[in-house]
């Protein structure tokens, strides 16, 4: 009987440890479910390429690490985060920023097709001191040259013209440091199919001389999705025109002097002509006291007005 308890007690103590060790199988499956759960708070590797390629076109604009989505309010970003690369890719010259290879390509391709095209700018020369003027520059493609040239407005002969790549996505600034400048409408333009587009902008000298306006201009890649990136591909060189720029007081009273010396002169005609008439009342006077001071004391002619002759 003992040796049948012992047996029994050594059976159970067997079931005990089997069920509290884990089954080999068990254990495998649930590191392999922790390992595949993302952590709270990141991106997916396979959805962070895209969400770092996506990135807005307005100026600031950033990827969050921690959401994957843009981050506003001036924030920067690193050339090879804004690339979607890393500091280990290699640089990719279109870009002007380190990223994968394949990508790299892809941004070259678009840049080597950027169309050939115009800009044409063409502000008046002549502005006032604390007066709006509008301002246009338009682009075109390298065909539609002289339509292009005729959308900028003023004398075809007084455009400045200058060569620049056009692509679907662009953005014009307008400088000067003695302007205030409103733009009108958005600097950032969708070009879509069309290769053209008109950029507008109130200008305010506020300091009088020869002044100096010019216009940048900028073509930006695009996304696997065709969305806009922060990428430039292309930017111009300045396309600068002179103003000159006269001042609104002293115009006003360079032009009351001059109403104040024609009446001046006004005046001094009325004098003078009223003098001239007096002068010649004077002339007269004294040609009638001579004439008649010749004739004073001399007898008529007795013999000549006798008609008897006697």
């Amino acid at each position: 009987m003992m040796g049948g308890r012992l047996l029994t007690m050594a059976v159970m103590l067997g079931l005990a440890g089997c069920n509290s060790a884990p089954m080999q199988g068990e254990g495998a499956s649930s590191d392999v479910e922790n390992a595949a759960a993302p952590i709270p708070g990141t991106i997916p590797e396979d959805k962070l390429d895209n969400a770092m390629n996506a990135v807005d076109i307005m100026p600031g604009n950033a990827v969050s690490p921690d959401t994957g989505g843009p981050v506003y309010g001036g924030g920067s970003v690193e050339p090879g985060n804004a690339a979607g690369g890393t500091a280990d890719d290699p640089w990719c010259p279109a870009a002007r920023a380190a990223m994968p290879a394949a990508r790299c390509a892809a941004l070259t391709a678009q840049r080597d097709s950027l169309e050939e095209g115009v800009a044409a700018f063409n502000p008046p020369r002549m502005m006032m001191r604390g007066a709006a003027t509008r301002v246009v520059l338009a682009i075109g493609a390298q065909v539609e040259r002289s339509e292009t040239v005729r959308a900028a407005g003023g004398r075809p002969a007084d455009v400045q013209v200058a060569p620049v790549r056009i692509g679907r996505y662009m953005r014009a600034a307008l400088s000067g440091s003695a302007f205030d400048i409103v733009p009108i409408g958005d600097p950032q333009r969708d070009l879509g199919m069309s290769g053209s587009e008109q950029w507008e902008w109130d200008v305010i000298p506020t300091r009088a001389g020869d002044q100096t306006l010019q216009v940048r201009i900028e073509t930006f890649a695009q996304d696997g999705e065709g969305h806009a990136t922060r990428l430039k591909l292309y930017q111009s060189a300045p396309i600068a025109v002179s103003v000159h720029v006269t001042d609104r007081e002293a115009r006003a009273e360079k032009i009351q002097t001059a109403k104040d010396d024609i009446k001046d002169t006004t005046g001094l005609l009325e004098s003078l002509r009223g003098w001239l008439l007096a002068l010649a009342g004077v002339i007269v006077a004294a040609s009638l006291v001579v004439w008649r001071m010749r004739g004073f004391g001399k007898k008529p002619d007795d013999d000549k007005n006798d008609p008897s002759g006697s």
